[in-house]
């Protein structure tokens, strides 16, 4: 099985997505969601360019197809391994940094109130939260480098 690759075309308004060969359903999911102006495959970079207004859901498609493709980010969390993060707390993963903020928060008060056999629920909560700031704030810097390395930015 081969990787997923993400990256931001350099003026930002395209996402670049290279899956795996074998791709039926996430394209004919995407096909059905994302309307065609919005979407083109790239066949000389191999890759589907998606507007960056689709970003999350094509994120997560792609997380929902391929699952086992996501590399290791430099946190050392795997897709598999976030996927789990956010299911450990109900959320999807599009879910931003204040909604996971605010989920972990309600389950740690939800697990506490049963007393001293929700140790163990707590402990996994807290853990999953933990992978997912992390995932956030990789994901955060990368932005940010990106805009920063852009000609059109301000900086430079």
């Amino acid at each position: 099985m081969g990787t997923v690759r993400v990256t931001l075309e350099q003026h930002g308004c395209w996402l670049l997505v290279w899956t795996p060969s074998e791709r039926g359903a996430f394209e004919r999911e995407l096909a059905r969601y994302v309307p065609e102006e919005r979407r083109s495959w790239d066949a000389a970079m191999g890759a589907w360019r998606i507007h960056v207004a689709f970003t999350d859901f094509a994120l997560a498609l792609a997380q929902k197809h391929f699952p086992e493709g996501w590399p290791l980010d430099e946190c050392g969390e795997d897709g598999a391994a976030l996927a789990e993060a956010f299911a450990e707390l109900h959320l999807a993963s599009t879910a931003p940094t204040e909604v996971v903020d605010a989920a972990c928060k309600a389950l740690v008060s939800i697990y506490a109130a049963e007393g001293a056999t929700a140790g163990p629920w707590v402990e996994r909560v807290t853990a999953a939260c933990a992978v997912i700031r992390r995932h956030h704030e990789r994901r955060d810097r990368e932005a940010v480098r990106t805009l920063a390395s852009t000609p059109w930015s301000d900086d430079g």
